[in-house]
């Protein structure tokens, strides 16, 4: 079972549903935008293997072992670091016990000198969220490990400003 927290246009699930065909996704996300998921899902034939969470991924419970896969893509810039924090804590505990955490953001060096895209996109979580931020690798992956993961690697290698981190529930 997969938890795609905040999960838009249902992306990152979507492709991880086409390649595991027994996988069932539950996206969670506001009343609005999950009639926009159900819309991609529907495109991609996916309907069947889809249950929808409405609310604030603030308030919403994910539950306790419950997931082999929880996705955080590209939300936690928008929780600035103490809600980040929280999320992280949560989607552990959503997690059956080997269950992965996948994250992707943006992510800047540990000077926050750059990457150029991630300070960019750190001006924009200024101007426009009350604490949205983007966070430096180092700090991201200390706070899944104080969330009690075990094992986290980031997956960098791709040419990208957002690489992708995986997080190992012990």
């Amino acid at each position: 079972d997969i938890l795609d927290v905040a999960s838009g246009s249902g992306v990152w699930s979507i492709a991880i549903a086409e390649e595991f065909k027994e996988s069932r996704v539950t996206a969670v996300d506001f009343p609005e935008i999950l009639k926009i998921t159900r819309e991609y899902i529907n495109r991609h034939n996916l309907g069947s293997r889809y249950k929808y969470s409405q609310g604030d991924l603030r308030d919403t419970n994910f539950g306790n072992e419950r997931y082999d896969l929880v996705i955080l893509g590209h939300i936690c810039h928008s929780e600035g670091e103490i809600y980040t924090q929280q999320l992280l804590k949560k989607s552990f505990r959503a997690l059956k016990k080997g269950g992965i955490l996948l994250v992707a953001e943006f992510l800047l060096n540990n000077d926050k000198s750059g990457p150029l895209m991630p300070l960019i996109f750190a001006l924009n979580m200024l101007l426009n969220t009350d604490e949205g931020d983007v966070f430096k690798i180092t700090e991201l992956k200390r706070w899944i490990v104080n969330a009690g993961f075990g094992r986290v690697e980031i997956l960098d290698k791709a040419p990208s400003v957002s690489p992708l981190i995986l997080a190992f529930r012990k």
